[in-house]
Formats: C-alpha cells, sequence, structure tokens
C-alpha cells in the first residue's frame, strides 16, 4: 500500500503543478479525478468524484489575491482513498465515494494554506529574480524559476503522501467500527451532493427562475434516491 500511495502522490504533485505552470486545465478535477482512477484501474469513481467536487467549487475561482481551496489535492486524496481502501461485501462503491469525498475535502483548505506559504515564498523569489535580472545573469533567473517549481512538486507530494496514509487510516476505521445502517446513509449523500453541486453552479451563473429550477432537480434527486434505495 505504501508505494501505492507513493506513486499516487508523485503523479498527483505532477497534476497539481499545471495549476501554477501551464495552466492546460488538466489539474481540473474533472480531469484529474479520472486520470488517478486510471491508474487505479476504475476511472469511472475518479469522473463521478471529480465531476462533483467540481460541481461543488465550480463557483471559487483564483480572482486577484483570493487563493481557493486546493481541489486538485482533494480529487487526488479522494480517488486515491476510495480505490486503495478495501472494499467489503456489505459496502457499495458509492459509499465509499461519498464517505472518501467528504473526508477529504477538510484537505482542500489545508492545501489552500500551504498554497498561500508557497505564494509568500515566491514573492521572495521574486525579489531575487528581479535583482538577478537587473544585473543581467539570465541563469540565475532562471535557476530560481526551476526551484520555485520543484518546491511547490515537493511540497505537492509530500502533502499527497502524508494526507493520503492519515486518510486511508481513518477510512479503515470508520469500514471497521461504524455500523451498517449508518454507512447506508452514504447513499444519500451520494444523491445530495449533486444537487449541491448544481445549486452552486447555478449561483455562479445568471440563471432566472433559480428556485424553481433547484425545486426541479431536487425533485429529480429524490426520485433517483428512490431507485437507488430500491436496489439496495
Amino acid at each position: 500500500m505504501i508505494g501505492k500511495v507513493f506513486i499516487i502522490s508523485l503523479i498527483g504533485a505532477l497534476l497539481a503543478t499545471d495549476r501554477i505552470l501551464v495552466q492546460t486545465m488538466v489539474s481540473r478535477p474533472i480531469v484529474t479525478a479520472p486520470l488517478i482512477g486510471l491508474l487505479l484501474g476504475d476511472p469511472y469513481s475518479g469522473l463521478v468524484i471529480g465531476a462533483l467536487l467540481e460541481l461543488l467549487w465550480v463557483d471559487l475561482i483564483p480572482m486577484g489575491g483570493y487563493v481557493p481551496p486546493n481541489d486538485t489535492l482533494v480529487a487526488v486524496l479522494a480517488v486515491g482513498v476510495a480505490l486503495t481502501v478495501p472494499l467489503e461485501g456489505r459496502h457499495t462503491t458509492a459509499e465509499i465515494n461519498a464517505a472518501s469525498l467528504l473526508l477529504c475535502v477538510p484537505f482542500g483548505y489545508l492545501g489552500k494554506r500551504m498554497d498561500c506559504l508557497l505564494i509568500q515564498r515566491n514573492e521572495r523569489t521574486a525579489g531575487e529574480a528581479f535583482a538577478y535580472a537587473v544585473e543581467g545573469e539570465i541563469q540565475g533567473v532562471d535557476a530560481l524559476q526551476y526551484r520555485a517549481l520543484a518546491r511547490a512538486y515537493v511540497a505537492n507530494a509530500a502533502f499527497l503522501f502524508a494526507a493520503a496514509l492519515v486518510c486511508i487510516k481513518i477510512m479503515k476505521m470508520l469500514l471497521s467500527s461504524t455500523p451498517p445502517y449508518l454507512w447506508k446513509s452514504m447513499l444519500i449523500v451520494y444523491v445530495v451532493l449533486p444537487l449541491l453541486g448544481v445549486t452552486a453552479a447555478i449561483n455562479a451563473t445568471k440563471i432566472r427562475n433559480k428556485v424553481p429550477l433547484f425545486c426541479l432537480l431536487l425533485v429529480l434527486g429524490t426520485l433517483v434516491w428512490e431507485l437507488l434505495h430500491g436496489m439496495h
């Protein structure tokens, strides 16, 4: 398990680097999560988790000085935890996916704090790079850029590795100690999360008559829940 977590951390950190380097949108949860899922043999679960996470934080945009929660790290963590913890017969994939997402969301805010610290460090690096540029030492500027990029990669990889081990440990404890009827509530969460995400998406747009639209989605979600409940 340690080896798998280590590999996930390295690849996840590489995907997270896109947030500050090329910005090709590979770091978006809807892309990152399925890629991690593909690595672990279940791209569908990765797609579901990525879509839910994308919807939940769709209105949190890094504009101006605002630093949003690091949804890339959460996507990697949630998929990694969901597909690394052994799935017992009495638990469904939907329950595990929902529980993993809820468990890992707080780490997005810890990732945000880490991003803020990296930004502060890069501000000092920018001052050093300016001094090199004034002196005409372009190689010094390049070296500082590579150093800042390496710093971000190592920080993300270390964060993912430590957080994944913690989350996997917690998830195993929950699986072994939580009564089955409480785990069934994760099916409700699995249905409610998309509704919350769609609500956030609607709120981020200028769609009129939001309340009737939300009510329609609530009814559809209730029907889906009844179908899922009937299947179990």
